[in-house]
């Protein structure tokens, strides 16, 4: 009996181009759930390169309504072991980021319900055994992914485990099933020497100046055809996708115009306000700030993802001999900076000292007591320094002995006290070292998302674009020896 397999389709294409190459195995069923803007929904309803056995497309599922029932939601949040308040609370399309539109309590129950009884829906009717998606952003997502493991559907995406173009094929990306068990692992390096020149071609960091770098690089010109093609589009996606609901065009530009008045103006700020050159010989605990309206927040740490009342709290808990360095991240670049308020409140937090975020991030690993981060990769780059970490979601690279998750910050002076009084062994990070490259692939995951943006999205100028299916193909074509390889990786991992 043939495996069926149900893709997780965007504009990210990772997973079309997956699906289009599965096609060469004759024991899988393909089906796929499309989520994308209006204009893109075209090709994928006329593309003749992927033959899905069926395809539904996410937002004609939802509407713009208040109709929902309280005692099916409550079932379902049982049934499925959800916490639709707290998916809700942090979806960033729902609170605090959107500038477009204001839901009403109502209107959000009455997504959930339907996207729930959608899925239920496609699960009961073809029952798949596979699901092949990406790293969960939006929170619709989020609930397929726990419905599908509720329901014992092996659930399969990529994921970057904080070591540059390397790519896991897990079900979590905290707590992944590997093939290779940790345990037997061994350590390939024998000091601190061999692991920094290890780690200099693997910084996550560095790759995360240049794809910041990247999507900064539009020329003015460019950007001005852009904003042609999108006043003239005749896109529907205000109307149809939720998460669109309110973009009216001249709010669009006028925002757009606004934002990056903003972001310079905040630039200014920064340049002017954050510390250039900080004290590096007093003693310190470097605080690394992740990036807003990001899954690392939202949804990987729920609850603990108040930046500013986290640093609030840690400066309680800090032994009266230390300050706390935090530093801005370049990656809050792509969400306009942060407003002067939030950063003024920062660096009014008395022990506090707000870092540019030019200044280099290896020099304060390397000259700190203790790193913390709510779940970036700092505290893992920390131990290659030999500094221990607190992070406050679990992680990946939380398995090592040095790094210490905080989830009752009560306790955090203790746990403060405690992780700075541990030693790092160069022994535990060569053999995690060894543990992810066997459980994973070599696979350029950043450099293919620029590929796919600026091949179809202008840059990440615009997202909702008219695609053609020439172009999808050559794409594929020219990238073949990529696709099949991570394709390869998702074949190799079904159960």
């Amino acid at each position: 009996m043939k495996k069926k397999l149900l893709f997780w389709i965007t504009i990210d294409f990772k997973q079309f181009f997956v699906a289009n190459y599965f096609q060469k195995f004759e024991d899988y069923e393909l089906y796929a759930i499309v989520d994308c803007p209006s204009n893109t929904k075209n090709f994928f309803k006329n593309q003749q390169l992927v033959k899905f056995k069926k395809i539904w497309f996410l937002h004609e599922q939802i509407q713009n309504s208040t109709n929902f029932s309280i005692e099916n939601l409550k079932n379902y949040e049982n049934k499925y072991d959800l916490n639709l308040w707290e998916l809700l609370t942090n979806e960033r399309i729902f609170y605090k980021y959107n500038q477009f539109y204001n839901f009403e309590k109502n209107t959000l129950l009455s997504i959930d319900y339907q996207i729930l009884e959608f899925f239920e829906n496609i699960l009961n009717s073809i029952s798949p055994d596979v699901l092949l998606t990406k790293d969960p952003g939006f929170h619709h997502l989020e609930i397929l992914v726990r419905m599908c493991k509720k329901r014992s559907i092996q659930v399969l995406m990529p994921f970057v485990p904080k070591l540059v173009n390397r790519v896991i094929i897990t079900d979590d990306p905290t707590n992944f099933n590997p093939k290779i068990n940790y345990n037997t692992c061994i350590t390939k390096t024998k000091n601190f020497s061999e692991l920094e020149k290890y780690f200099e071609n693997k910084n996550t960091t560095k790759n995360l100046q240049k794809f910041v770098k990247t999507f900064s690089s539009s020329t003015t010109n460019m950007k001005f055809k852009v904003l042609l093609k999108y006043l003239f589009s005749n896109s529907e996606s205000q109307h149809e996708l939720y998460t669109y609901y309110g973009r009216k065009k001249h709010k669009v530009v006028l925002s757009y115009i606004l934002l990056s008045i903003k972001k310079k103006i905040r630039k200014n700020f920064i340049d002017k306000n954050l510390i250039m050159q900080p004290e590096l010989n007093t003693p310190f605990v470097y605080f690394a700030l992740g990036v807003d309206m990001e899954r690392n927040l939202l949804i990987g740490s729920p609850f603990l993802n108040n930046q500013i009342e986290i640093i609030r709290t840690i400066v309680k808990s800090l032994p009266v001999n230390y300050s706390l360095y935090v530093k801005e991240t370049p990656g809050q670049a792509t969400r306009e900076w942060r407003n002067i308020a939030e950063y003024k409140e920062i660096m009014n937090i008395p022990n506090v000292k707000l870092i540019h975020p030019q200044f280099s991030s290896k020099e304060l690993l390397k000259h700190s007591s203790l790193v913390m981060t709510i779940a970036g990769s700092s505290a893992f780059e920390a131990t290659i320094y030999q500094k221990p970490s607190i992070v406050f979601s679990k992680t990946i690279y939380s398995i090592l002995p040095s790094v210490t998750v905080a989830t009752d910050l009560t306790k955090l002076r203790d746990t403060i006290k405690n992780s700075l009084l541990t030693k790092v062994e160069a022994n535990d990070i060569g053999k995690y070292i060894d543990f992810i490259e066997k459980n994973s692939i070599e696979w350029p995951f950043d450099q293919f998302d620029v590929a796919v943006v600026n091949k179809f999205h202008f840059s990440g100028l615009l997202l909702d674009t008219e695609i053609n299916e020439k172009s999808v193909e050559e794409f594929y074509t020219e990238n073949f020896q990529l696709i099949k390889k991570l394709a390869e990786a998702f074949h190799n991992s079904i159960s």
